[in-house]
């Protein structure tokens, strides 16, 4: 009994010593002088060859590493620097999931082709939960090279374009204070301008250096065309601006330079109504073609 308990603790001893050997060893595969704990070198430099490839009890590839530097989970003909394959083409099953220490996710992607920041769940092709729901935190900040925000959605629901503290739903704050920048510039596919913003408050239609607050510049320079038509609720005309410069009132075809058209036929309604400030009838047009002068009712 005592011998067989001698050799037990001498091979404990020896093993233990070839352990504190092992450990303190360097390990290398196709190397004689490996320089970290594990070091494998490749049989070359191309995608002919591999370095590592662990598999599943089938076969199948877990992590593979070819010799011209790309890596590869769950496929073994990785077409990037680094590439994963997910396990499936649905919502149910999850290419990449990235979480931090406390188990919350940071950057999720299914295997449905939809990516989450902040969420393990996305609803959308890119989806971003941010940390709040409150004007203290972000969900975006895009910035320049000089950390200038450029484009910013904050918890709150806030957007703001050159600002991190918008006022509104969605707020864009210009480049200067002057006809020199343009804070909104919307033009269609072939370049022509559709809405422009310059930053001293100017804002064009159909023109890019709009000479007023607003200005709208018409699609042509004859009755053909029309500049502005506003419409009520039922698509009544109310007021049109034509590109020959015909402007209409309750008409969408004004025949003069200035044209009103009344809403009926008879004494009840009224075509023109002019007032002075305190209210004071100065001339009125009646659409039974009556007209008055500091009354409203002529007979």
């Amino acid at each position: 009994m005592k011998n067989i308990n001698k050799k037990t603790a001498a091979l404990l001893a020896a093993f233990t010593f070839l352990s504190l050997i092992v450990q303190a060893q360097k390990v290398g595969v196709n190397t004689q002088a490996p320089n970290s704990a594990l070091e494998v070198k490749g049989e070359g430099s191309s995608d002919a060859t591999s370095s590592l490839n662990v598999t599943d009890d089938s076969g199948n590839s877990l992590l593979f590493v070819r010799d011209d530097g790309r890596v590869g989970v769950g496929v073994t003909t990785p077409g990037a620097r680094f590439m994963v394959k997910g396990a499936g083409a649905t919502f149910s099953s999850v290419a990449l999931n990235i979480i931090n220490s406390s188990n919350l996710p940071l950057f999720h992607i299914k295997d449905d082709g939809k990516v989450g920041l902040g969420t393990n769940s996305p609803g959308a092709r890119f989806m971003i939960t941010g940390l709040g729901n409150n004007n203290s935190t972000f969900a975006m900040n895009i910035a320049n090279s000089m950390n200038a925000s450029m484009f910013a959605v904050r918890d709150d629901g806030r957007v703001g374009v050159g600002t991190t503290s918008p006022g509104a739903r969605f707020m864009v704050q210009g480049e200067g204070d002057t006809d020199a920048t343009v804070a909104v510039n919307i033009v269609n596919s072939a370049a022509i301008p559709a809405f422009t913003i310059r930053d001293n408050t100017h804002v064009g239609i159909g023109i890019t250096n709009p000479g007023a607050r607003f200005m709208v510049k018409g699609g042509g320079n004859t009755d053909a065309t029309t500049s502005v038509n506003i419409v009520n609720g039922d698509g009544t005309p109310a007021l049109t601006v034509k590109d020959n410069t015909h402007v209409g009132v309750g008409t969408t075809t004004p025949g003069a330079r200035f044209m009103v058209k009344g809403g009926g036929n008879d004494e009840t309604t009224a075509s023109v109504n002019i007032v002075n400030g305190d209210g004071t009838p100065a001339m009125t047009i009646r659409d039974n073609t009556h007209v008055g002068v500091g009354i409203t009712m002529p007979g």
